[in-house]
């Protein structure tokens, strides 16, 4: 609720299930058949379909990141990936994307401001762990909250144009 006007601002996503399930499938798709190179590409593509059914405080996301802008670096994290045996992917290239993605996402009209990511390598690896083990423990029934938890660890550790986000209220 907005102290000034008593106005309440509903956070949302209208995006559907069957677009998000046929975007990923394509996705996925297309990546595999080019060993990973069009990555860039189709993140960028993702994001900004995510972002435009984002809603937060009554405020529409957008993301500004462009494919051009990632190739680069995606290549060489890439490469540091391959020559070390997935080790660097496991603990930076995941990362670097998810910083990259957040400093990109903003509220509409608000481009100029910053958004940024500031979770650590030995925690994502922490809850990576915990999310494959849960899955693994539990023979895949786990794996819903498994993703809640790390989606929550995203959550806490993101700012959008100086806002904290937040994901749920439950554990």
């Amino acid at each position: 609720m907005c102290p000034e006007t008593s106005e309440t601002y509903d956070s949302f996503f209208t995006g559907g299930m069957l677009a998000n399930f046929f975007i990923k499938l394509l996705t996925g798709f297309v990546n595999l058949i080019t060993l990973g190179l069009t990555y860039p590409l189709m993140l960028c593509k993702y994001m900004d379909w995510e972002t435009r059914h984002t809603w937060i405080n009554g405020r529409q996301l957008i993301f500004t990141g462009k494919a051009a802008n990632l190739y680069g670096k995606y290549l060489l994290w890439y490469f540091l990936s391959v020559i070390t045996i997935g080790i660097y992917y496991i603990v930076k290239m995941r990362l670097n994307l998810v910083e990259w993605q957040t400093k990109n996402t903003h509220i509409k009209s608000n481009e100029f401001a910053e958004s940024h990511f500031s979770g650590k390598w030995y925690q994502l690896l922490g809850v990576t762990i915990v999310h494959n083990l849960v899955i693994t423990i539990t023979l895949s029934f786990g794996m819903y909250w498994a993703h809640c938890y790390i989606e929550r660890w995203y959550a806490k550790h993101t700012s959008v144009d100086g806002f904290r986000t937040i994901y749920g209220h439950g554990t």
